[in-house]
């Protein structure tokens, strides 16, 4: 029986050339040392003669690429809308010429505006603009896409009526096209939603600009309902969404009724919304974490917290900054009265942490204030700011944890109002004319606190009136120094000239010096353990600084002391204060005007610009010194007078017919003005000045560019007395006479510095 072999059968599958049949290719073509061949043709060097993909798009060869020498600049910004815009003027133009109609059934449209020529394209909408509006007369009804604020006033002075409309591109071409039967589109942006809700602009999605406008034939139910509908019922939640800070402002505006923090004991009312005039002291603390998003859901911040936790997430973790505010140094009983707040006079709590206050003999109340709007939260050491906030006791966020932590008046602050000079705000009141008002508020600095000197008064009201003007090129208040002043009879007594000041001025300190003051207290400050330990000349921006150099008697003055005179010498002079810090000092600019009492022919310590011999009347040099509440002063009407023009008034009136109807004139003051000086005049000073160096017939009579800078500077803070803008030839010859005068007095007691 023979075998038989079976095979497999054969097919495309499994189809193979036989053994060896076939080679491997051969690369060649790749360089000499790579024994694959040649180069083929592609040469010995550089890229090209390289394998591999190539050098990638853009590369030239090591040099700055094109797309670098001139990059792309802006981008195209998906949201722009181009207006087309339209001014009051030419829609008046068109209606006397009979081009454009409104009526409260047809108002005016895109579709008007363009047939009638007045636009030559609508682009993405119409937007009413109000140049022209002095020739505007005739009330319209109008419905542009977007409107300014001069254009709403001008249409709705002259009867008219304007609601702003918000159109996409269907909408607008159908409004041009004049088809009504289509359902217009609302806004779905964030922004247009906000914007056209806002009574300000008229939005029709706005109740209270719906309400303003009345029912007429145009306004659609559709528009409320809309509005109803994107949660817009009211404009408040859509500014609460976009400015937080500013819609808290807005809603507490009323500060009437809101208490002050010296009316509130935190530890009796825990977490009372409260407001504090502060002076923000130390702006070196660390932020502090918090969580926004507690464990409940509920938010975070503003002294709300969980029990301590090791299971939080770090998204719900925010920052906020922490600062050391004080009631302001020096700040008058009346300025609290102005602003209907309580002065500081008592606190319910302990004083803490006293050396952070500039006058720590004083009572004073220091607060740790956790600001939580980063974005507003740029305060400055000297700043005057009136915080709104949840009063409460904290510990203190730069100690570390322990069983013995001290609680401090904490202030979580919703929201800050800065205060620039003046810190307090305008008083509109009847009163007489400046050059009137100038001579009875120098009788009475004379007559109360200088003994009936009138002249020394004048310069006491020169000084106080000054303010820094421009650090470059420098226009620095000058010092002034009052000398041979009778010291007083008996101890205790008061300056009367500073309870005059503290009646005239929103801020004003007294620095009595001593040796031990001199010795042992600080007048700079400094940083010590993280914190900074304030300075007797710590003092905001307007404040009025008297020295007294009375009660210094013999002894020495060791190294401390010597640092102190030096920096209230350099801040006369250059109105600048060192904060000393471990490492370094840091200079700070300040604006503080300095009045300098001396027994003396001079100043003993420092070097001021001005030196008035004081020529008290006969008889009475006990006038100098007495309490506070002998002082006299003039009626409520006149001493706001007084105050106005030297520091607060911000606008002058003058009654008309009764209180109620005051004519407001557009001049600021003392303190607040700017002087001018023209050309004619600066041409006769510049002729006066060489004709006076001319006159001196001695090398030591001959005026210096020093005397003139001197003169100008009289001649400027005169013009602010005066309630002037400009220097005149007139205030210059006084400027002059006032000079001469000083000097004169200066020849008799025998000295000739500081005139």
């Amino acid at each position: 029986m023979s075998s038989t072999r079976i095979t497999s059968r054969l097919s495309l599958r499994n189809l193979k050339p036989l053994r060896g049949a076939q080679h491997s290719q051969k690369r060649v073509g790749r360089g000499q040392g790579s024994g694959h061949g040649q180069t083929a043709g592609r040469g010995n060097n550089g890229q090209k003669s390289r394998s591999g993909p190539g050098i990638r798009p853009g590369f030239e060869g090591g040099q700055t690429p094109i797309t670098k020498l001139f990059p792309k600049r802006g981008f195209v910004n998906r949201n722009e809308k181009t207006w087309a815009p339209v001014n009051l003027d030419r829609i008046q133009h068109w209606i006397d010429e009979g081009r454009l109609t409104s009526s409260p059934e047809y108002p005016i449209t895109a579709r008007e505006l363009l047939l009638s020529g007045c636009v030559h394209d609508v682009h993405d909408g119409i937007k009413l603009l109000g140049d022209g509006a002095e020739y505007f007369k005739t009330p319209i009804y109008i419905t542009p896409s977007r409107a300014s604020k001069s254009a709403i006033t001008a249409i709705e002075s002259n009867g008219g009526k304007v609601i702003c409309k918000y159109y996409n591109a269907l909408a607008l071409r159908d409004c041009v096209k004049g088809r009504t039967d289509r359902t217009e589109a609302a806004p779905t942006r964030r922004d247009d939603i906000i914007w056209y809700s806002r009574l300000r602009n008229r939005g029709y999605l706005s109740p209270g600009a719906l309400q303003k406008v009345g029912p007429l034939p145009f306004v659609q139910d559709r528009w409320k309902t809309l509005a109803t509908d994107l949660g817009m019922v009211s404009a408040v939640p859509i500014d609460a969404l976009s400015d937080p800070t500013r819609s808290l402002s807005e809603l507490y505006d009323d500060n009437e009724n809101i208490p002050s923090i010296h009316t509130v004991d935190p530890r009796q009312k825990d977490r009372c919304l409260v407001k504090f005039r502060a002076m923000i002291q130390d702006t070196s603390y660390s932020p502090e974490m918090y969580l926004a998003r507690r464990s409940d859901g509920q938010c975070g911040g503003w002294g709300l917290a969980d029990e301590a936790s090791d299971e939080f997430s770090y998204a719900d973790l925010r920052e906020n900054t922490v600062v050391w505010a004080v009631n302001v140094p020096g700040e008058s009983d009346w300025v609290s009265e102005v602003e209907n707040a309580p002065s500081f006079t008592r606190s319910f709590l302990t004083p803490s942490h006293p050396y952070k206050f500039p006058i720590p003999e004083l009572p004073h109340l220091g607060v740790q204030v956790k600001v939580y709007d980063m974005s507003s939260a740029e305060f400055k050491s000297t700043d005057v700011v009136t915080l709104v906030g949840i009063f409460t006791m904290e510990s203190m966020s730069s100690v570390l944890e322990t069983e013995n932590e001290i609680p401090v008046p904490t202030l979580h602050v919703l929201f800050s109002k800065p205060h620039s000079l003046p810190i307090v705000p305008p008083i509109i009141s009847p009163t007489p004319t400046p050059a009137t008002l100038r001579e009875e508020l120098i009788s009475w600095i004379a007559t109360e606190g200088l003994a009936g000197d009138r002249h020394a008064a004048e310069w006491v009201l020169l000084n106080v009136i000054a303010k820094v003007q421009s650090r470059t090129p420098p226009l620095l208040p000058p010092s002034l120094t009052i000398s041979r002043f009778p010291s007083p009879p008996s101890q205790g007594l008061t300056l009367s000239l500073c309870a005059v000041l503290s009646q005239l001025l929103p801020i004003a300190v007294t620095i009595p010096l001593s040796l031990d003051l001199l010795n042992s207290s600080r007048f700079s400050p400094e940083s010590k353990q993280e914190e900074l330990y304030a300075g007797r000349l710590q003092l905001p921006r307007g404040t009025a600084c008297v020295v007294t150099e009375g009660g210094i008697s013999e002894g020495g003055i060791v190294e401390q002391g010597i640092m102190n005179l030096r920096a209230a010498q350099d801040m006369m002079w250059n109105q600048t204060l060192d904060y000393a810090f471990p490492f370094s000092k840091f200079a700070f600019n300040t604006d503080v005007t300095f009045l300098v009492i001396s027994e003396g022919r001079k100043s003993t310590f420092f070097k001021t610009h001005i030196n008035v011999p004081l020529q008290p009347s006969t008889g009475k040099s006990d006038e100098l010194y007495k309490p506070a509440n002998q002082v006299k002063l003039p009626p409520v009407e006149i001493l706001t007078a007084f105050r106005d023009l030297v520091a607060v008034r911000s606008v002058l009136a003058v009654p008309f017919l009764s209180l109620s109807h005051l004519i407001p004139h557009k001049t600021k003051s003392a303190k607040m003005g700017t002087v001018t000086i023209g050309d004619t005049v600066s041409e006769y000073i510049q002729d006066d000045f060489v004709k006076q160096r001319k006159a001196a017939t001695k090398p030591t009579e001959a005026v210096t560019s020093d005397d003139l800078i001197r003169s100008m500077t009289v001649a400027r803070l005169l013009t602010l007395s005066m309630n002037q803008s400009d220097v005149s030839i007139d205030i210059w010859e006084r400027t002059k006479t006032l000079l001469a005068a000083n000097a004169t007095r200066l020849e008799i007691i025998g000295t000739t510095e500081s005139l």
